[in-house]
């Protein structure tokens, strides 16, 4: 018997076989005529734009009512994703993706509107998901956005920066906060006129923020960068003084406290880099 699933408020569905879609009411009938009530749909072809592959590899399609939306099917990371790579116990973690980007707005947070979510429920208990989100106009990700700018030096991700401060100091912990998960508007002149988060599967709301996690974060953003642009890339010898100040907005108590650790960080991208 299939799990009865509680809709967030707002929302309806439509069942098709063994998939449930689930959509904003005002949603459900342009994603329905799409063909989104069927995984097929989801799939790149030559009317969407695919983006570049991996676990977050997405397509964007314009529906009918001429919204454009991203697609990705929802995949384990990790250990747990060698062996159910998109299978997930329960529904929770797959409906969290319909919820927390409307609480991240309620903190002030950027991020893509969720639009649908497929669900499959398989035996067991297991279930796939496929999610859309609106797209984020005028925006590329860091990784994209710093390959393109053509300028260089320390400071270049200081608006990126100060935007992974205020999402931690709201409390996301994001799983994989790397730089193709951050959107970037850039304005003609070069400089950032808003930052906003994505791929949101996993991420959760703490009441607290530990140091540990600012850390954490901070050196998976890095290892980004390195993995994508070298050592130095585009920002140089000397950006780590950079990164901390921006971060810190000022506090020069944290700066030295990020810092002080960042020896640690350089240890643990170099076993990553071992493994590249």
């Amino acid at each position: 018997m299939a799990t009865p699933i509680p809709l967030p408020e707002g929302y309806d569905r439509i069942k098709c076989g063994g998939f449930s879609l689930i959509a904003p009411k005002g949603l459900l009938g342009d994603l329905k005529e799409a063909g989104l009530h069927h995984p097929d749909a989801w799939e790149p072809t030559d009317a969407g734009s695919p983006s570049a592959p991996g676990r977050g590899a997405t397509v964007t399609i314009q529906t009918p009512g001429l919204r454009r939306l991203v697609l990705k099917k929802l995949r384990r990371g990790g250990l747990a994703g060698r062996f159910r790579k998109d299978r997930f116990l329960g529904y929770r973690r797959l409906m969290a993706n319909l919820i927390l980007p409307v609480e991240l707005a309620g903190r002030g947070i950027a991020t893509a509107e969720p639009a649908g979510l497929l669900l499959q429920e398989g035996s067991a208990g297991l279930f796939r998901g496929w999610l859309a989100t609106r797209e984020i106009e005028s925006a590329t990700d860091a990784s994209t956005w710093l390959d393109a700018t053509g300028s260089s030096g320390p400071d270049l991700l200081d608006p990126v920066l100060r935007f992974v401060r205020s999402i931690h100091d709201a409390g996301l912990h994001h799983r994989d906060l790397n730089l193709g998960n951050l959107m970037v508007r850039p304005l003609p002149d070069g400089r950032v006129s808003g930052v906003a988060v994505i791929d949101l599967d996993g991420a959760r709301l703490l009441d607290r923020f530990p140091f540990r996690l600012r850390l954490l974060s901070l050196w998976r953003l890095e290892r980004s960068m390195v993995k994508r642009f070298g050592h130095d890339g585009p920002l140089g010898a000397g950006y780590r003084r950079s990164w901390a100040a921006a971060y810190a907005a000022g506090d020069e108590i944290m700066t030295r406290r990020i810092l002080r650790w960042w020896g640690l960080g350089k240890v643990l991208l170099a076993v990553h880099r071992a493994g590249w």
